[in-house]
């Protein structure tokens, strides 16, 4: 940890802010499987999106709103000059509702984060300067209204480059967290940084800059974990073959005053980074997920890791992906309701991308994995949210935000999903077909529609299916005997023993259950 990077930084209001409030975007809600409430492009006719992005790209962020609607930040260069801040929040069908575009003293402005306060404001978190690399960027905190109206916002950084990751809200929403990364401040290349300001006006609680002689940084940071600041990212400095690789880092600090209550490195051959963070509900545990390339000799994995929040004790690990040409990267995290984890990120074969969301347990096992994309297959995911039962229907619903090259009306477009937890839909939207990848029952992805029935063989002692799983099409009269839904039971049509080969269900009633139980 080095010193207090609140002193000799600029700091200052953006005077030139500019705000262009946009209510109907080119782009529009685009149908999907009945199984989501709606996919959705938003943007205009350039690039809002997805411009140079790659698996383990996190340029945007999403919250779900109490009424069930999405609000979502990423970047625009529709409706100006240069890249601005872009805002646009979506109804729960996918509608477009109102959208915003920031432009910060007319540079290149991306915003990354976005979190909502109790009283219905937004903090964003971003980056403003020079697009191309060797860039000059400064970070940016700023507050905004629901209806667009900026607060307050102010650039944090120094005369080199300065990011803007990630940023929180605190329990009494008087302070504001934010993580990044920042070259020149500390000891090294890049360093991790953690600030906090006011929420009141953005002025600096405390700024501290964390990391060693080589490369780190920090991506995502949560609050809670017995009352501290959790981060996470990637380290060259503290990896086991520091010339060669980046390892997971994590750091634990004190959210008074930014002193460093522990710190460590997870992995040790090969390229490792935390990209996502979350704590549970009751403080104790906290996941990091992102990508890892250590576990087998395969490409890139999917990387879910919990751990303690008293010590950083690893308590379950796992890696997702065993094909040499797959690369894949979970970009958030976020605890449900209920307990278990919901993650998104992007996942590539040879040249195709996308969007990937999974729900695991607390111990990270896949439960539950769908893919998405457009016909160019150019589709990456970034961040997650979900809300509380906004309509009385007994489920928690799920957002997330990417970019599309497949669809809307410009080169890249903001991509935003919806969704509750299984997939059912709220908005009648048409059938297409989508990959869904049941881990629990088969090691396949499968092509269903929203009717199909499975055909599962081979159930095992406890009810699980242990081989291939097969739609059926209900309109291609190979339905079989199949059962009645029953209420998302799966109860019925459940083989008497283990010498019945098959049996057929609900696609509908698998995804809700999560498993076949007698």
């Amino acid at each position: 940890m080095k010193g207090n990077f609140g002193r000799g930084i600029v700091r200052r209001s953006l005077i030139a802010l500019t705000t262009v409030v946009t209510t109907a975007l080119a782009g529009g809600s685009y149908a999907a499987a009945q199984f989501d409430q709606f996919h959705t492009a938003v943007g205009g006719a350039n690039w809002d999106g997805g411009n140079g992005a790659t698996v383990t790209t996190q340029d945007g962020g999403i919250i779900r709103l109490p009424n069930g609607n999405t609000v979502s930040v990423g970047e625009t260069r529709s409706f100006g000059a240069t890249y601005d801040v872009y805002v646009a929040e979506l109804d729960p069908c996918g509608d477009l509702v109102q959208s915003y575009v920031f432009d910060l003293q007319g540079r290149d402005d991306h915003g990354r984060k976005i979190r909502l306060m109790p009283n219905g404001d937004y903090i964003i978190v971003g980056y403003t300067g020079t697009s191309e690399l060797p860039a000059n960027r400064d970070a940016f905190l700023m507050r905004v209204t629901s209806t667009g109206v900026v607060v307050w916002a102010k650039t944090y950084g120094g005369s080199s480059h300065d990011e803007g990751k990630d940023v929180r809200v605190s329990g009494d929403a008087k302070d504001i967290y934010a993580c990044g990364l920042t070259r020149g401040a500390g000891a090294g290349d890049y360093d991790g940084w953690i600030w906090s300001v006011s929420s009141a006006n953005g002025n600096f609680n405390w700024s501290k800059v964390y990391g060693g002689l080589r490369e780190d940084r920090l991506n995502a940071l949560d609050i809670g974990c017995h009352n501290s600041i959790i981060a996470t990212g990637g380290t060259r400095s503290y990896s086991s073959l520091p010339n060669q690789y980046r390892d997971i880092w994590v750091v634990k600090v004190n959210p008074l005053n930014g002193a460093l209550t522990w710190s460590f490195r997870h992995w040790g051959s090969g390229n490792t980074e935390g990209k996502g963070i979350a704590v549970s509900a009751d403080g104790a545990e906290f996941s990091v997920v992102g990508y890892t390339e250590n576990i087998s000799a395969a490409g890139m994995q999917e990387y879910i890791g919990v751990f303690n929040c008293s010590d950083g004790a690893l308590i379950q690990e796992t890696a997702v992906g065993d094909d040499p040409g797959h690369e894949a990267c979970l970009n958030d995290v976020q605890y449900e309701p209920a307990g278990g984890l919901l993650v998104a990120g992007t996942w590539r074969h040879n040249n195709t991308f996308r969007v990937h969301r999974m729900r695991a347990t607390n111990g990270g096992f896949p439960l539950l994995s769908m893919s998405y994309a457009g016909v160019l297959e150019k589709e990456y995911g970034y961040s997650v949210a979900w809300t509380n039962d906004w309509n009385g229907d007994g489920q928690y619903d799920i957002g997330m935000v990417g970019a599309t090259l497949s669809m809307g009306a410009g080169l890249g477009d903001m991509y935003v999903i919806g969704t509750d937890p299984y997939g059912v839909s709220k908005c009648n939207e048409k059938e297409q077909p989508y990959l869904l990848y049941l881990p629990f029952l088969t090691q396949q992805w499968i092509m269903p529609k929203v009717n199909d029935y499975l055909l599962i063989s081979d159930i095992n002692a406890v009810g699980r299916a242990v081989n291939a799983v097969t739609p059926i099409c209900t309109e291609c009269g190979h339905r079989m005997s199949a059962p009645e839904e029953d209420g998302g039971k799966l109860s019925q049509g459940m083989p008497a023993g283990n010498d019945v080969q098959a049996v057929v269900v609900p696609l509908r009633a698998v995804m809700q259950e999560g498993a076949i139980t007698r």
